[in-house]
């Protein structure tokens, strides 16, 4: 779900920051908003699927999707500081 929530609203903040011009750079993330909504789907079917024939699974379940956003959270931290750390070096480099 995070690419079908949260993907049109990173694109839509890149192109007003940005420029439309970003969008050729942005293919990755609005290629996978579109996948995205089918796999959601799909993903959502097979849960309930699961989840019917072994109710008692639900707090596995939901302790590893958990862990897995809290994974997925910590790795955008990092991309975050990363690009922070890319722009302040950036900015201050003098300009000859």
């Amino acid at each position: 779900m995070l690419p079908v929530r949260y993907g049109p609203i990173l694109v839509k903040f890149c192109v007003e920051r940005l420029g439309k011009e970003i969008l050729g750079g942005l293919s990755f993330i609005t290629e996978h908003i579109v996948l995205d909504v089918g796999h959601t789907k799909f993903n959502s079917r097979q849960l309930e699927k699961a989840l019917e024939r072994n109710p008692d699974s639900l707090p596995t379940m939901v302790a590893a999707g958990t862990d897995v956003l809290d994974a997925y959270g910590a790795f955008l931290s990092d991309c975050l500081q990363t690009a922070r750390q890319t722009r302040s070096s950036l900015t201050s480099v003098p300009r000859a």
